[in-house]
């Protein structure tokens, strides 16, 4: 059972195994994100930002490697016996 209802909620929120955001969540997201100055960062400053530009570097990184791997992490969780 809790693969079935997995696979129905990855097919669903993912299909063909790739994550998007909503329309409104990309606009709103590209909004904020265009406010924040461009510069050049440290590799440190990506991870622990302190300026609006490392902000930046922060959130475009952290996007592209984390946020949708998060998304299947909870997913796994949640049809988990765990979670039961």
């Amino acid at each position: 059972m809790n693969n079935t209802l997995m696979n129905s909620l990855l097919q669903e929120l993912c299909p063909d195994e790739i994550w998007q955001l909503s329309d409104l969540i990309k606009s709103i997201l590209r909004r904020q994100m265009s406010c924040l100055p461009k510069g050049n960062v440290s590799e440190d400053e990506t991870r622990y930002p302190k300026s609006p530009a490392a902000m930046r570097a922060f959130l475009i990184k952290y996007f592209c490697r984390h946020y949708l791997q998060t998304q299947n992490s909870l997913i796994k969780y949640i049809t988990s016996q765990d979670f039961l």
